[in-house]
């Protein structure tokens, strides 16, 4: 129990506490509650650190509502078995088959996600029934805005969503549900549950859980957050309303170039060169031709224009254009390989796919760690360190150089073009002999 005694009260009916070190505190009147009905005043404070800054923002935390908002598993039988009403036709198909999310500890979920384009997330908002004693009506409305790298399923203006209060599922007659798309390019969610919770005052403390669904779409942008935003809006005095503190989740999606470049790293850049990329789907660490998923790509558009982006409907491989240079997006964290399906003509072909390695820290609040991906490719992503592996440098939007040396193949290389060059080279060169001997012999 910590008492500050230097807290001074004003005829404003406000105090101030000076010198109180950073952490969370348990703040309510000595005397007991200022008010007969509503029994407790007691808040929840928040004192943050900013390191040089001796003003600070609170956020309190206290029987007012608030609101929580968490990235979640995606259920296996979809949305529909967590509550009635809901028709699982509606729900879009996992972008690439992928399972692209982190494990989420004991279904908690977390407030940060890497994932691809294409990928369905689960959210869910968790709030405790307000106490509403001495109001005759109370509202209490929840205001969700997703930003433009997510699209809300079923669509903008018919949003599909499980309530839930006190483990109970309610109907369409419990509470209204509406979505808009907004110009900024942003979607709006509003689920209001001010009618059910005035009928149920005695559920005050229990649990209100929401769940919905969005896809990360093309719209994404690229290394910096995806945001969810949330808050509540709830009455604090007859007729008058408030807006809560605001919880947010945070998605992200990268990209890489591929420089394509001749002989060597600084070499001239290449056009003309046709890739694939798959994604490791059994998660071993190495490329297994016929079992990794091949990604497809489509150009992206708005703020994502000029690069390609990975996309359900789109084209399964990719050119690299003149310049050289070919920018990808829309990866989560995680392995994938680059094939080389066709080189530039002069040049050999390479002779394996590169391992190209994602990798992010997003902590506890869902922010990513600064430097934050670190994209390792060739022989760095085996954790081999030589020549032909690296680590990406951010400064370079991460690109990954592939090199082609020209000339002939060669034997080695293992390609069945190669081995039948070879054969070839070796018919030609018994031929002459034989050639050679039979006009020996004839001169003779």
């Amino acid at each position: 129990k910590l008492v500050i005694k230097n807290a001074q009260a004003g005829d404003n009916a406000s105090a101030k506490f000076n010198d109180v070190v950073y952490g969370y505190y348990l703040v309510y009147p000595a005397q007991g509650s200022t008010s007969t009905e509503r029994h407790t005043d007691a808040m929840l404070v928040n004192i943050p650190g900013v390191k040089g800054d001796p003003n600070v923002t609170w956020n309190i935390k206290s029987e007012y509502p608030t609101v929580d908002k968490a990235i979640v598993d995606n259920p296996e039988q979809g949305l529909g078995s967590l509550g009635v009403g809901v028709d699982d036709s509606w729900e879009g198909n996992h972008g690439m088959e992928l399972d692209s999310l982190v494990p989420i500890a004991a279904g908690l979920g977390v407030n940060g996600q890497t994932a691809n384009v294409g990928d369905l997330l689960t959210f869910k908002l968790t709030s405790p029934v307000p106490d509403m004693t001495g109001y005759d009506q109370y509202a209490f409305i929840l205001h969700d805005t997703l930003s433009k790298g997510l699209t809300l399923l079923n669509s903008a203006t018919d949003p599909k969503v499980v309530v839930k209060v006190d483990g109970k599922n309610l109907t369409g007659d419990d509470y209204t549900r509406s979505g808009s798309a907004e110009l900024d390019g942003t979607t709006k969610l509003t689920i209001d549950l001010s009618k059910y919770l005035t009928a149920n005052k005695q559920l005050a403390g229990k649990n209100i859980e929401v769940w919905y669904q969005a896809k990360v779409n093309g719209q994404a942008v690229i290394e910096n957050p995806n945001t969810n935003d949330v808050y509540v809006e709830y009455t604090t005095a007859p007729g008058q309303t408030e807006g809560g503190v605001h919880d947010k989740t945070f998605t992200y999606t990268f990209g890489f170039a591929l420089d394509k470049r001749a002989g060597d790293v600084n070499g001239k850049p290449l056009a003309g060169a046709v890739f694939k990329v798959y994604a490791d789907t059994n998660k071993n660490g190495g490329y297994d031709a016929g079992v990794d998923t091949v990604i497809k790509f489509a150009e992206g558009t708005d703020g994502n224009a000029g690069k390609w982006v990975v996309s359900e409907n789109g084209v399964d491989v990719v050119t690299i254009p003149e310049g050289g240079k070919l920018n990808l997006a829309g990866f989560a964290a995680g392995t994938y390989f680059v094939e080389e399906t066709k080189a530039p003509e002069g040049y050999n072909k390479l002779a394996a796919p590169i391992k190209v390695v994602i990798a992010a820290t997003i902590d506890d609040t869902g922010a990513l760690a600064d430097d934050d991906p670190v994209i390792d490719y060739g022989d760095a992503a085996n954790g081999i360190a030589d020549a032909n592996g690296t680590t990406t440098d951010c400064n370079d939007g991460h690109s990954v150089v592939v090199v082609n040396k020209s000339g002939a193949l060669l034997p080695e290389t293992g390609g069945m073009g190669t081995i039948a060059l070879t054969v070839v080279g070796a018919l030609a060169i018994i031929g002459g002999v034989v050639w050679a001997v039979r006009r020996k012999r004839s001169v003779r």
